[in-house]
């Protein structure tokens, strides 16, 4: 009797998501057009093109709507025992003008047919209830986002369970939300022919956490999205990113450091990622070259958050010491440094790091010195330099030597055996 009233109960539950009118496949034959050049990716142990798996399942995503007959979307590869999909795949042709979609979660009844046993039904997949009261602080996040659907049909249809993955909350509507911006940009600029018409394919997906949500749903503990495109007849293989399924303070990666294509596994061979700095023995953390103080709105702020603007920096060097250098040079610039018309200040600034003899894992150089340089015309319209350098150290509070530029460049030629000019002719 209670196995019944429990099997009641989930049903109840569940009623309140929305049926899909999705196809689970045992191909993606009938969804090919959303993969590049029609070839799904090649996964092995969890997708084989040609045949079915019992725990991963194809499905080619459809939606109808009182205006439109029912069409494919999206394809989705999803995964029954973590009860999120492995990725979504898709194709981009520029962002509709539509706003986003306030419609009720949907489900894939397929994933779940009725077989006349009394079982709790929606083993196989998350129903919205999961996302209730939980206790991780995580919320639905998609993978094939909303705003890269090309109309308001397409965004209405990424609305299904079965293309979503619990998110810190933080995350999803932080830095996830502006690499879903970054990416969108990208495609807008770097896949569109002759004529304007943009054409890239996506795919986005997740890698399996430790935690479950509600007991049921697997919490990711990465982000990944990728895409490829073609332009002026060139393939361009751009991928983004994988990202841990946290807050991370809005820090982004470099994908065009990257290389791509046949061969290569593993991924950001080249730069740091904010998993580098986690639970690291230095005390060190990522620290501006770029300093965000020093931008002139918020867009120019926001872009200085990418760990090619950082170095590992020892804690007391960046939460105190540095942090006071670059306001002091900041009131030098303010006060002296002026464009030609003596109204703005305007300063060229140079900021840098010396390699140390340590190393975060994976071989990310914590540097022995920071240094910055600013040359500028002054309101007499003369030529105007400063220069200072730190230890990156933590024994005890760095002392910063505010110098000349000469002074600064000389340090640099005797420590880093390198003959360094930073600015043209007379900035000295």
């Amino acid at each position: 009797m209670r196995l019944f009233i429990v099997s009641v109960v989930a049903v109840l539950l569940a009623l309140s998501c929305r049926f899909g009118m999705s196809e689970v496949v045992s191909k993606f034959d009938t969804c090919r057009k959303f993969f590049f050049e029609g070839q799904p990716p090649v996964i092995p142990d969890i997708l084989n093109p040609n045949s079915e798996h019992v725990r991963y399942k194809k499905i080619c995503q459809t939606y109808s709507s009182q205006k439109n007959d029912k069409i494919y979307t999206f394809a989705t590869l999803y995964d029954t025992e973590s009860r999120i999909p492995v990725f979504s795949a898709y194709k981009y042709t520029g962002k509709g003008n539509f706003t986003r979609p306030e419609i009720p979660w949907m489900i894939e009844p397929q994933l779940d047919p009725p077989d006349g046993n009394m079982i709790v039904p929606y083993r196989n997949q998350a129903i919205d209830e999961d996302y209730f009261k939980n206790n991780y602080q995580v919320n639905r996040g998609h993978l094939f986002p909303s705003g890269h659907a090309a109309d308001e049909f397409t965004a209405e249809s990424t609305f299904t369970l079965t293309n979503i993955v619990p998110q810190n909350i933080s995350f999803n509507a932080g830095s996830w939300n502006r690499i879903e911006n970054k990416t969108r940009d990208s495609m807008n600029t770097d896949c569109s022919d002759d004529n304007g018409n943009i054409s890239a394919f996506v795919l986005t997906g997740a890698i399996p956490g430790k935690n479950r949500l509600n007991n049921r749903v697997n919490i990711p503990s990465y982000m990944w999205t990728a895409f490829c495109c073609r332009y002026n007849s060139r393939k361009i293989t751009l991928m983004t990113l994988t990202y841990p399924n946290e807050d991370t303070s809005g820090v982004i990666m470099e994908y065009m450091l990257e290389p791509v294509g046949p061969g290569i596994r593993e991924p950001f061979i080249n730069q740091a990622i904010t998993g580098d700095y986690y639970n690291n023995p230095e005390t060190v953390s990522p620290g501006h070259l770029f300093p965000v103080r020093y931008a002139a709105d918020r867009e120019t702020a926001k872009s200085t958050f990418t760990l090619t603007n950082s170095i590992p920096q020892k804690n007391n060097l960046e939460e105190r010491i540095w942090n006071r250098t670059e306001q002091e040079m900041k009131v030098i610039m303010d006060e002296h440094c002026r464009d030609q018309n003596n109204k703005k200040t305007l300063a060229y600034v140079l900021t840098g790091a010396l390699p140390g003899d340590s190393t975060l894992k994976n071989g990310v150089n914590i540097p022995s010195h920071k240094w910055m340089a600013f040359c500028c015309y002054n309101s007499s319209g003369n030529l105007l330099s400063k220069a200072v350098w730190a230890e990156n150290k933590m024994n005890h509070d760095p002392v910063p030597h505010y110098k000349s530029l000469q002074e600064l460049q000389t340090f640099l030629n005797f420590t880093w055996k390198k003959k360094v000019t930073f600015f043209y002719k007379d900035c000295k």
